[in-house]
């Protein structure tokens, strides 16, 4: 069984709702869909009860439930804790910035960025509005970076570090 499949229970089961674990998970709703249906036909057994507003978990669905959420989060950890010991950095980088200037001055180095660390997972929201610099919603992520990037040219004037995380420039 995969943990695609599992996670997909989870987050149904968690949001109650087959769309919003979709987005969750980043799939369509019919491959979500597809996922629970999988794996009730792999148990031979109904896990969800579906009304046209909510989905719940049936009692044999609940148990099973608290028995994967365990597993997932078992998963999770072992990973996290393979990934730390290991030096990769990973998570969630969301920067916001106007969209001329990231054209001009930052796809570059963004590129570049995505090519040392394929693990981080970059979000740009692009606004042009006119307004105070956002702060990158990672804090701390400039003093986990190797040496080598923080003295990086290429890196130079496209980030600074403050007390609350990480400034454009």
């Amino acid at each position: 069984m995969e943990t695609n499949t599992l996670r997909a229970y989870a987050l149904v089961v968690e949001e109650g709702s087959f769309s919003a674990a979709a987005r969750r998970l980043g799939i369509s709703k019919s491959m979500c869909s597809k996922h629970i249906s999988d794996l009730e036909d792999i148990l031979g057994a109904r896990l969800l009860t579906r009304s046209t507003r909510s989905v719940k978990a049936t009692a044999l669905g609940g148990e099973y439930y608290t028995k994967v959420r365990r597993i997932l989060d078992l998963l999770d950890e072992a990973n996290d804790y393979a990934k730390t010991e290991s030096g990769t950095i990973t998570g969630r980088l969301r920067i916001g910035m106007p969209m001329s200037y990231s054209l001009h001055a930052l796809q570059p180095h963004i590129l570049k960025f995505m090519e040392i660390y394929p693990e981080i997972q970059l979000e740009c929201v692009f606004d042009d509005r006119r307004r105070e610099c956002p702060i990158f919603c990672v804090t701390g992520i400039w003093s986990m970076l190797p040496e080598r990037s923080k003295d990086d040219d290429d890196f130079q004037g496209t980030a600074g570090r403050t007390s609350e995380g990480l400034r454009a420039a």
